[in-house]
């Protein structure tokens, strides 16, 4: 693969504008690989068929910010709001669906072949608290209220199967 196309700035800063408490944001360009289910998709010839129809790397374009509070040195509560594109996101040839769509009710991945032409979108606010345990433990609560959308076979963006509104 070319490093060229996987080129991933970032960029994060913080800012302490009172004690105990912070600003952060960050951004930045994300790749991942598709499932090894999907890219070692055979047909009944042997062809690696992803492979033939060129499946690429799924981009994340991100955004987050938000504010932390640490009431003391094993604490810290936080809330970010958060705004991520996706492109190249492998869409289903044979279902017409984005692979986006399988995720939570756990949907077979790798039994059919896809293109890199899936896009969506998600943006939505997390809630975190993180305590400090015993012994480098750490217990964590988090929610995070989420619009998720990717395009259907006719461009349209629908919610995905992350979608929590």
């Amino acid at each position: 693969d070319n490093l060229e196309d996987q080129f991933s700035p970032r960029l994060s800063i913080s800012y302490s504008f009172a004690p105990r408490w912070s600003f952060n944001a960050n951004t930045g360009i994300y790749y991942q690989l598709p499932a090894y289910t999907t890219l070692g998709y055979r047909d009944n010839s042997g062809t690696l068929v992803n492979a033939e129809n060129g499946l690429t790397y799924i981009r994340n374009d991100q955004i987050v910010a938000g504010f932390e509070f640490r009431p003391d040195a094993g604490s810290r509560v936080s809330v970010e709001g958060f705004y991520k594109k996706y492109s190249g996101y492998p869409f289903n040839l044979r279902d017409s669906i984005s692979l986006a769509n399988l995720g939570a009710d756990f949907g077979i991945v790798g039994d059919a072949p896809v293109s890199s032409t899936g896009e969506g979108l998600a943006y939505g606010v997390e809630f975190l608290a993180q305590q400090k345990l015993k012994k480098g433990f750490y217990g964590i609560v988090a929610y995070t209220l989420v619009v998720s959308e990717f395009e259907d076979k006719n461009g349209d963006l629908i919610p995905s199967a992350w979608d929590s509104r």
